[in-house]
Protein backbone atom coordinates (compact mmCIF):
# COMPACT_ATOMS: atom_id res chain seq x y z
CA UNK A 1 0.00 0.00 0.00
CA UNK A 2 1.44 3.53 -0.93
CA UNK A 3 -0.16 6.73 0.72
CA UNK A 4 1.05 9.82 -0.48
CA UNK A 5 0.05 13.05 0.37
CA UNK A 6 -0.15 16.47 -1.64
CA UNK A 7 -1.55 19.86 -0.85
CA UNK A 8 -2.84 18.28 2.50
CA UNK A 9 -4.84 15.44 0.47
CA UNK A 10 -4.45 11.67 1.50
CA UNK A 11 -3.44 9.66 -2.24
CA UNK A 12 -4.02 6.06 -1.58
CA UNK A 13 -2.82 2.95 -3.73
CA UNK A 14 -2.16 -1.15 -3.88
CA UNK A 15 0.53 -3.11 -4.99
CA UNK A 16 4.03 -3.08 -6.94
CA UNK A 17 2.78 -0.26 -9.16
CA UNK A 18 0.94 1.75 -7.03
CA UNK A 19 2.90 5.15 -7.89
CA UNK A 20 1.39 4.96 -11.54
CA UNK A 21 -2.08 3.42 -10.76
CA UNK A 22 -5.04 5.54 -11.29
CA UNK A 23 -5.18 5.46 -7.40
CA UNK A 24 -2.47 7.57 -7.14
CA UNK A 25 -4.11 10.47 -8.47
CA UNK A 26 -7.60 10.23 -6.78
CA UNK A 27 -8.54 11.47 -3.57
CA UNK A 28 -11.25 14.22 -1.85
CA UNK A 29 -11.69 17.64 -3.18
CA UNK A 30 -11.23 18.30 0.61
CA UNK A 31 -8.23 18.49 2.85
CA UNK A 32 -8.43 15.26 4.42
CA UNK A 33 -6.94 12.05 6.36
CA UNK A 34 -7.38 8.43 6.29
CA UNK A 35 -8.75 6.31 9.05
CA UNK A 36 -7.12 3.95 10.79
CA UNK A 37 -8.96 0.59 9.38
CA UNK A 38 -8.79 -0.96 5.79
CA UNK A 39 -11.09 -3.58 4.81
CA UNK A 40 -10.35 -5.87 1.98
CA UNK A 41 -12.96 -7.30 -0.09
CA UNK A 42 -12.49 -10.74 -0.80
CA UNK A 43 -13.44 -13.62 -3.20
CA UNK A 44 -11.72 -17.07 -3.50
CA UNK A 45 -9.08 -15.71 -0.64
CA UNK A 46 -7.81 -13.02 -3.06
CA UNK A 47 -8.51 -8.82 -2.77
CA UNK A 48 -10.46 -7.45 -5.03
CA UNK A 49 -11.51 -4.05 -3.60
CA UNK A 50 -10.38 -1.74 -0.35
CA UNK A 51 -12.73 0.46 1.77
CA UNK A 52 -10.98 3.13 3.68
CA UNK A 53 -12.60 6.14 5.25
CA UNK A 54 -11.68 9.45 4.38
CA UNK A 55 -12.27 12.29 7.38
CA UNK A 56 -12.78 15.84 6.38
CA UNK A 57 -14.21 18.78 8.02
CA UNK A 58 -17.08 21.24 6.78
CA UNK A 59 -17.43 24.25 8.90
CA UNK A 60 -15.71 22.82 11.78
CA UNK A 61 -18.12 19.48 11.74
CA UNK A 62 -15.48 16.15 11.32
CA UNK A 63 -17.63 14.64 8.54
CA UNK A 64 -16.38 10.96 6.72
CA UNK A 65 -16.42 9.52 3.25
CA UNK A 66 -16.10 5.42 2.63
CA UNK A 67 -14.10 5.08 -0.59
CA UNK A 68 -14.70 2.01 -2.84
CA UNK A 69 -11.01 1.14 -4.19
CA UNK A 70 -10.94 -1.45 -7.25
CA UNK A 71 -7.87 -3.40 -7.58
CA UNK A 72 -6.95 -5.33 -10.37
CA UNK A 73 -3.76 -6.67 -12.31
CA UNK A 74 -2.35 -3.83 -14.45
CA UNK A 75 -4.61 -0.70 -12.02
CA UNK A 76 -6.68 0.10 -8.95
CA UNK A 77 -8.99 3.10 -9.04
CA UNK A 78 -11.93 4.99 -6.82
CA UNK A 79 -15.10 3.33 -7.91
CA UNK A 80 -17.20 4.92 -5.28
CA UNK A 81 -17.58 7.64 -2.68
CA UNK A 82 -20.17 7.21 -0.41
CA UNK A 83 -21.17 9.62 2.42
CA UNK A 84 -20.75 8.33 5.57
CA UNK A 85 -21.61 10.97 7.91
CA UNK A 86 -25.26 10.86 9.31
CA UNK A 87 -25.46 7.68 7.17
CA UNK A 88 -25.79 4.75 9.28
CA UNK A 89 -25.57 1.81 5.99
CA UNK A 90 -22.87 3.46 4.81
CA UNK A 91 -20.69 0.39 5.59
CA UNK A 92 -23.39 -1.65 4.23
CA UNK A 93 -23.93 0.31 1.04
CA UNK A 94 -19.98 0.45 0.43
CA UNK A 95 -19.38 -3.34 0.84
CA UNK A 96 -22.86 -4.19 -1.35
CA UNK A 97 -20.55 -1.26 -4.06
CA UNK A 98 -17.71 -3.11 -3.59
CA UNK A 99 -18.99 -6.69 -4.27
CA UNK A 100 -21.26 -5.35 -7.28
CA UNK A 101 -19.35 -3.29 -9.02
CA UNK A 102 -15.55 -3.19 -8.30
CA UNK A 103 -14.57 -6.52 -10.63
CA UNK A 104 -16.18 -5.28 -13.32
CA UNK A 105 -15.22 -1.69 -13.48
CA UNK A 106 -12.70 -0.31 -16.01
CA UNK A 107 -10.45 1.73 -14.36
CA UNK A 108 -9.08 3.47 -17.91
CA UNK A 109 -12.76 4.06 -18.98
CA UNK A 110 -15.08 4.62 -15.67
CA UNK A 111 -13.11 6.51 -12.92
CA UNK A 112 -13.38 10.55 -13.65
Amino acid sequence: MRVAEGDLRLFVSYGPNAAIQTAATQTLPQFNTVGDTLEWRLANGKAFATILRFRWDSDNVQRSTLVVTKLGKTDACHVAHVTATGNPNANVLARKVADTLARGFDCANDSD
